[in-house]
């Protein structure tokens, strides 16, 4: 019985000691505020707490990782330096202790421009104005402003004088006297406003949403579809880079939708397909009246080992009920390269999709008068004249009815006018440069 006593005292002195050093020990550091908690590329933040150390760890906003300025016991101060996407991000702490956890506060909010409302925003001096706001950034960024003048729509990027985190001191310009649309762009995005010289912003323009992680990886592209079920439906394109994946730019397609709260989007997600270039959507009425919705792009499907010179396309129905998608069909005899942006047209008159593209810095185009049924051989736009040039293979167009066009084709730096592949002549020079031109239709 003694033994048996002695042992169970020993279980407990062991107990005991253990109890006590694990009360002495160091407490785990933790974060206790951050301030402020909203900024933008240039802000700095300052984390209170305890048990930082006095030896630097670092400091991540999202996965990036931060300038860290001040590092104490009980306070660490870092620099936003690197531009995100406007969101919330977790603010990280990764103490110099490898056996450390990670402590974590959420959230720290990345803020496009914001212009401040009401007649104080502007401050007028002579020939310059002052616009207050916040989140402009610790770098100058850009600044465009939209105006009228006789009649008509004038837009021009003034001389900006100042640039701070805060304030835009620039000259007006010409002909600018009241009332003008303001745009501020910084590495974050765009802040915009409608303003008056004598009295400030007038109306706040609303930015555009934030997608929660569904960015497209190149230009994004929409079109209005009339389908059975909805009367609203504004359909958007996008392709989806995921860093660290082999399979990637993947394709997504969502319905936009207006609601009393504001926008929303539902996915109605294509079958498997991959681009790293711009989806061209079009609109195909067929002869009996019925619209279908038709997708381009240029690409590979590495799932099904196609790659790379190749021009794919779906259709998407709409029954009255639901969407379906057809499967990927390839454009057969066309010899394209994997990241060339195509420029679909569609005539009603005639029933015919054309497709125009840049093959090595010259116009071609093929097209189907059967709904794709059959596809013609591509050739060049203009042959007639030796081809048509275009450079940084991005192309664009839209149908264009008159007597001698069928359609307007902009090439980087150029606006071409066609009739069905016959060059009719061109608006404007073709200049070097990466602007990648969109047309759009005004009725006329």
């Amino acid at each position: 019985m003694k033994t048996k006593w002695n042992f169970l005292m020993a279980l407990v002195l062991l107990a005991t000691l253990v109890g006590g050093s694990a009360g002495v020990a160091k407490a785990q550091g933790g974060i206790t505020g951050v301030s402020p908690e909203e900024g933008t590329v240039g802000t700095q933040v300052t984390i209170t707490g305890a048990g930082f150390g006095d030896k630097h760890g670092e400091v991540l906003l999202g996965e990036e990782k931060c300038k860290v300025l001040d590092w104490s016991d009980t306070q660490i101060t870092f620099l936003v330096d690197k531009p995100q996407h406007p969101d919330e991000y977790a603010i990280t702490v990764l103490l110099p202790k490898k056996t450390a956890e990670p402590l974590t506060f959420e959230a720290f909010a990345i803020r496009r421009p914001q212009i401040v409302p009401g007649d104080l925003s502007l401050i007028r001096d002579g020939n310059t104005v002052t616009i207050l706001g916040q989140f402009f950034g610790d770098k100058r960024g850009d600044l465009r402003v939209g105006y009228e003048v006789g009649g008509e729509m004038v837009v021009q990027d003034p001389k900006i004088l100042d640039w701070s985190m805060s304030t835009i001191r620039f000259e007006l310009p010409d002909g600018l006297t009241a009332g003008f649309v303001l745009a501020v762009r910084s590495e974050v995005g765009t802040g915009l406003a409608v303003m008056h010289l004598e009295g400030g912003v007038v109306g706040q323009v609303a930015p555009i949403p934030d997608w929660g992680g569904r960015e497209s990886f190149e230009n994004g592209n929409g079109v209005y579809y009339k389908s059975l079920s909805a009367d609203d439906n504004f359909y958007i394109f996008s392709n989806n880079y995921n860093p660290g994946y082999s399979d990637n730019w993947r394709i997504g397609a969502s319905i936009l939708r207006p609601s009393p709260q504001g926008w929303y989007d539902v996915s109605i997600s294509p079958p498997k397909g991959e681009t790293e270039v711009p989806i061209q959507p079009l609109v195909v009425k067929d002869t009996a009246g019925k619209e279908t919705l038709w997708v381009f792009h240029t690409g590979h499907m590495w799932a099904d080992n196609a790659c790379c010179t190749v021009v794919w396309y779906n259709k998407y129905y709409d029954n009255g009920i639901q969407g379906v998608w057809d499967s990927w069909k390839s454009v057969p005899n066309v010899g394209i390269d994997e990241r060339v942006t195509v420029a679909p047209v569609y005539d009603p008159r005639n029933h015919r999709i054309s497709v125009y593209y840049d093959w090595n810095n010259t116009l071609r185009w093929f097209y189907s008068d059967d709904f794709g049924a059959t596809w013609s051989d591509d050739e060049l736009v203009g042959k007639e004249v030796g081809g048509v040039p275009a450079i940084y293979s991005f192309v664009h167009a839209i149908y264009w009815p008159s007597d001698t066009t069928t359609a307007l084709v902009a090439s980087t730096g150029q606006v071409i006018a066609v009739n069905n592949g016959e060059y009719r002549g061109s608006i404007g020079d073709l200049t070097n440069d990466f602007w990648r031109p969109s047309l759009v239709d005004l009725g006329g």
